[in-house]
Order: C-alpha cells, then structure tokens, then sequence
C-alpha cells in the first residue's frame, strides 16, 4: 500500500520532467519546468547491495531490521509527499499538458475528486475509458469500428452519420452546471468536435496544452445561440461527462427501482441516443493514440523532427498523422538540421569587411635636415660650412621607425592605385596641334 501511495506520488513529478522535453524543444517560458531536476524518488530510499561493506552475509534478524527500516522510510517519503502536494498550491496545477499520466492514476485521482476528471490539473486527461470499453457500453459493430480508425487518420472531424439522433433535442445531453457549478445550467448542451484551431499570437506555453484535444468531442451551452445572455463558461469534454455519469446513474435515471435497472437503462441509452457522442469519442481515442506515440517517440529521442517521428512510413502517408507532427514539432519553434545548418551559413557570410584604409608616408627627420643644410651651405663660404650630416639611405635600419601602410583588401582597389583616366579630347588636340 505504502509502494502504491508513493508511485502515486511520484507520476505528476514524472509528466513533469517529461513536459520539460518539449519546454525544451520548443522553448517555451515555463517557471515551474525550469528549476526541475530530474532525482528518482526510489533512489532516495532505494536498498544498497546487502553484502557490499560486509565480508559476512546479513542476519536473518538484521536482514529484517534493513527491510523495515526501507519500509519507514518510504513511508513516511510519501506521507511528507502527499502533504506537499495538498497542503500548498502547486504551480504544476497550472503547467500540466502532457496527456500520458495512466489510466489507473487518472481513475484513481478522479474517485478522489468524486469522478470529476475535469477537476485535475490539466485539462488534457482523457477518461479512463479505452476503445474496447466504448464498444462494450454501446454494441458497436466491426464496420462502425473500422470507420471510426479511418476517420482519425483522414483527419475527418465531422460527426458520424447514420440511423442515429443527431439534434440537440433527440440526443438528450445533460446541462454540465447540474452538477459542475462552474458550467452553464440555463440552457440545454450541444455536442460539438475540437478542430485545429488557428494558433496566432500566443505564447508557445498556450499551444503546447491545446494542440493534444484535437477531434475531441465536447459539451457546450447554447445561450448565444438561444439569444441569451453569454454565460462565458467553458466547454467540458464528453468523456468526462459520460465517466461522471457512470458513476452516478441516477442523474439521469432517477426513478429507475435499482441499480441493475439503472445499468440496463444505461446501456440502451448508449446503444441509440448517444450512439453519436460514443462513435465520435471513439475516433478520438485513435487520434489521441497517435498523439501519444509520437510524444513518446520525440521523448526517447528528442532529435527526431517532423520528417522521422514515427518509423511507420504507412501511417505517415495519411492526412492526420502528418497534420500532428506539425502541431507537435513546428518549425516555427523547432527548426531542422538542414534549417540551422542553414543559418549558421548565413551568419558565416555575415563577416565584416575591413575598410579601406589612407595610406600614411613618413619623411625621415635626417632628410629633412640636410636639405635645409645644403640650402644654406650655399650662401655660406666653404670653410665655414659645417660637415653634412650622414646621407639617410646610408642610416642603418633601426633608425627607421615601422612603416604606417596598410594594405587593402585584394577585392577592393584605392584611388591611389587607379591609373589616371585622361580625358579623350586631350587626345585629340595633341594629334591636331602637336602640343
């Protein structure tokens, strides 16, 4: 029991280190994710090799001293854990979209929250009903079944058609706010199917929790359309709905005698008037499998791109699995190897050139001064001139300061070194004029 309560705990820490994979990849703004490290908790009281101080094999008696002690500690890991995690707001209530928490955990966190899935802390857990479950409840035949797998790949996201109710009035859908007061109680539910909306203008934080309900079916009131005042409420997903409503028969059938009366009322209410909602819901559960393959996929391998995500080719070839992977690895966040190979050529190209440079002559301070000396050695008798100093080119070269030429770039040429362009009429006078 004391294993159970501490895996329990542990799962929302595991989802966690896996969403920040994709915060990661797609560099997503995350407070909570971006102080996570990735630490076992089993490794915290995990049991070391029972013989590896000691020379001798343990004791029976100190044997079952190391497994009670084990047994304490992880107890009381877990009770420290759960207190954590329901004495205090966890910013995990507002980061979660990751939607590969198991189904056991989901069911029993719901049992907790009185079988209200939409009270956990994302709005991504799908009910803990699996496609065999759907088939069950609802009678549904091997030709229903096939349509439902070849609408999710298809991306076919319009109800099922057939001999079934399809209206508001015929389907009967409960009012979420008789039992969720935070939803619309006023008027009656439609059922309606989440298609892939278009993203702009949010953060990628907002795009990594809504890219995983696409195809889902969901309850909505219909106040707008009535012409009554907009409730603003939010939607709430039939799976949730119907997993709440198995668990509390009598909201829909309150004068049936018994609870077996109650189940066969369900049961034939499933097989004819919500044989639409489970056929719909049903297609979303194949969609939310290739979801969670490909997430899977992108986690034991966060190098894979949209062209590798899956290594079933045929599946690849079909309309939704192609869509997906560019919901769950854009480029626009995520750029391919060619891609960023790419930019890292541009920036190479973005070099700065050198710019041309003046070019700088020096005159030796020695040539200078001789030419002044040998100017005023002429109006002076020889014999009074003075000895002319040593001529510069005989100087050796350390009294020569370094050169301040620079050399210019082979692409580019200086005006210095243009030959001059002399104008075509000069030409042409001195072949007529001799000049």
């Amino acid at each position: 029991m004391t294993e159970n309560l501490l895996t329990q705990m542990t799962i929302r820490d595991e989802l966690a280190m896996k969403e920040k994979v994709f915060i990661d990849l797609w560099g997503a703004k995350s407070e909570f994710h971006e102080s996570l490290v990735n630490i076992p908790v089993y490794e915290q009281v995990e049991s070391e090799p029972e013989n590896e101080d000691d020379e001798f094999p343990l004791t029976e008696e100190e044997r079952l001293f190391h497994h009670a002690t084990l047994a304490e500690s992880r107890a009381q890991l877990a009770t420290q854990m759960a207190q954590e995690k329901t004495g205090e707001v966890n910013k995990f209530f507002q980061s979660a979209f990751l939607p590969l928490a198991p189904s056991q955990w989901i069911e029993s966190e719901a049992s907790r929250l009185n079988d209200k899935v939409w009270d956990l802390e994302t709005f991504n857990h799908l009910a803990p009903i699996s496609i065999n479950a759907y088939r069950f409840l609802a009678s549904l035949t091997d030709q229903e079944m096939e349509l439902c797998e070849e609408k999710a790949l298809t991306e076919n996201i319009e109800l099922v058609k057939g001999p079934y109710p399809l209206t508001v009035g015929a389907m009967k859908l409960p009012k979420v706010g008789h039992f969720d007061p935070l939803k619309c109680s006023v008027s009656t539910s439609q059922l309606a199917i989440r298609g892939f909306c278009q993203l702009k203008g949010q953060e990628a934080l907002s795009e990594l929790k809504k890219i995983w309900n696409v195809g889902r079916p969901y309850l909505k009131c219909r106040c707008v359309e009535m012409g009554l005042t907009d409730c603003k409420t939010n939607i709430t997903w039939f799976d949730q709905v119907l997993w709440y409503l198995l668990a509390n028969l009598e909201y829909l059938f309150p004068p049936a005698p018994s609870l077996r009366a109650r189940k066969r009322a369900m049961r034939n209410f499933m097989k004819t008037t919500w044989r639409v909602p489970i056929l719909t819901s049903v297609v979303f559960a194949e969609m939310r499998h290739i979801m969670q393959k490909m997430a899977k996929s992108v986690l034991d391998n966060p190098a894979r791109r949209q062209e590798t995500i899956l290594d079933d080719q045929a599946i690849m070839t079909r309309k939704f699995p192609r869509k997906m992977t560019a919901l769950i690895l854009p480029y626009k966040y995520i750029r391919s190897p060619k891609k960023r190979q790419q930019v890292c050529n541009d920036d190479q190209r973005r070099t700065k050139r050198k710019d041309n440079t003046i070019l700088s002559y020096y005159v030796r301070p020695e040539v200078a001064a001789n030419k002044a000396n040998n100017a005023s050695a002429s109006q002076t008798p020889e014999s009074d001139a003075e000895p002319s100093p040593i001529p510069a080119c005989n100087l050796p070269l350390e009294c020569t300061p370094q050169s301040t030429i620079t050399t210019q770039v082979e692409t580019t040429s200086s005006t210095v070194s243009r030959p001059i362009r002399r104008s075509p009429r000069t030409q042409t006078i001195k072949s007529l004029f001799g000049k």
